[in-house]
């Protein structure tokens, strides 16, 4: 099982910042789980089923009928990003935190690489300050970078920064594309300890390991950090 995972895409986020500033269209909306939060956390959604407005719940795998809103052609910006996704696209939102905010650890269910189903953040605006934990582990996800989150594990973030936190949000159908993207421990593990010839080749291995994030996954890099060198 995959716990999480940062993808080999790194978007501009210019361009974001900038359809957000000039976008005064809409009023945000409050997430719909207000159990799960303290403080303020709401959402603009940009694509969702039906392509309604007025609600930012993302729909679930088994829904057919998603929609761009009428919000999304003010974010061309977004349109670029998605073109890079060759896979069927479900829910696109913004999903912002606001300062002294925070989301309380809790799953979703059947929202997993494994279930078919991936959750995509691109952090627009964030900072180090932000605490983002899954499954009890901190993630630093930088402004621009796609990170796949397994929703399905426990998550819950704190802002005790002075700004607020915006993240692009957009769920994804597992194809065979986005597969290929994706680690595979077993083979990994068969194909790739061999190869280790140089402290590069280590700390690559290292990177992959830990954003699979499984208990054998972090065995291995344990084992890698008390291994010595191949030579030649």
């Amino acid at each position: 099982m995959i716990e999480s995972f940062r993808l080999p895409f790194t978007f501009e986020i210019a361009d974001l910042l900038s359809d957000l500033e000039n976008f005064a269209g809409a009023e945000w909306l409050p997430h719909f789980n207000t159990s799960y939060y303290e403080g303020d956390w709401d959402g603009l959604a940009l694509r969702a089923p039906g392509g309604k407005l007025g609600s930012i719940y993302p729909g679930s795998i088994s829904q057919k009928e998603f929609a761009d809103t009428p919000w999304m052609p003010h974010f061309r910006s977004v349109e670029k990003i998605l073109e890079t996704f060759q896979c069927s696209i479900t829910s696109v939102r913004f999903l912002r935190l606001k300062r002294g905010s925070a989301i309380r650890e809790h799953s979703d269910n059947a929202l997993s690489f494994e279930d078919g189903e991936v959750r995509l953040h691109i952090p627009v605006i964030t900072n180090d300050v932000i605490e983002f934990k899954s499954n009890g582990r901190r993630l630093l996800m930088k402004e621009g970078e796609c990170w796949y989150i397994n929703a399905g594990l426990p998550h819950s973030v704190e802002n005790n920064s002075e700004i607020d936190r915006i993240h692009l949000v957009i769920d994804c159908k597992v194809n065979d594309w986005l597969k290929s993207f994706f680690p595979n421990e077993p083979e990994i593990v068969k194909n790739g300890l061999s190869s280790i010839r140089s402290e590069k080749d280590r700390e690559n291995m290292i990177i992959a390991l830990r954003s699979i994030g499984t208990p054998a996954a972090l065995k291995i890099i344990d084992d890698l950090l008390h291994r010595e060198l191949t030579n030649g």
